[in-house]
């Protein structure tokens, strides 16, 4: 007797998740909107929005449209392969950056260290909302770090870590 064929069903677009053209339209759109928002503070979402995003990544929101189009051109070179974890590695990167803004905000007094993970986390967003630091994210990213190794070895372990995750992401 012949054996009978298996045959595969084909997965449908919603299970495979979002096409990889409508995501890169949707990153595209995103970067523009990212820029109008937070290089040109237009309208209530800009004033509001820009503030809040300066708030939790201090100097570093000004390179969040620049990711976000970066992200776009990496799932087109890519077929939208591994989208999620490109957005992933961008974020770690920022992070690792904006905590280098904070380390450096510590270094030098503007953030007490020695009153605890609150008190920085509240002295960085207040630094991120009038553009100085590495905002909440930074202090998230950089408190631990600090006190594990002291602000040189912070310092060098986030620029490490800068240095790795900006090698993975451009061959990427």
């Amino acid at each position: 007797m012949a054996k009978r064929r298996k045959t595969r069903k084909r997965a449908s677009t919603t299970s495979r998740g979002l096409d990889p053209d409508i995501a890169v339209v949707l990153l595209i759109i995103l970067g523009i909107l990212a820029c109008v928002i937070i290089y040109g503070n237009a309208g209530a979402l800009g004033e509001n929005l820009g503030p809040f995003l300066g708030g939790c990544f201090g100097k570093i929101k000004y390179i969040i449209p620049i990711a976000i189009f970066g992200v776009a051109f990496a799932v087109t070179k890519d077929n939208g392969k591994f989208i999620k974890s490109k957005i992933f590695q961008i974020l770690l990167l920022l992070g690792f950056v904006s905590s280098c803004f904070t380390i450096y905000q510590m270094s030098i007094g503007h953030i007490d260290k020695a009153k605890g993970f609150e008190t920085v986390v509240q002295a960085a967003y207040k630094l991120g909302v009038s553009d100085g630091g590495g905002g909440t994210i930074g202090a998230v990213i950089a408190y631990p770090l600090v006190s594990l190794f002291g602000e040189f070895g912070a310092a060098v372990a986030s620029l490490r870590f800068n240095v790795n995750f900006g090698n993975i992401y451009v061959w990427i």
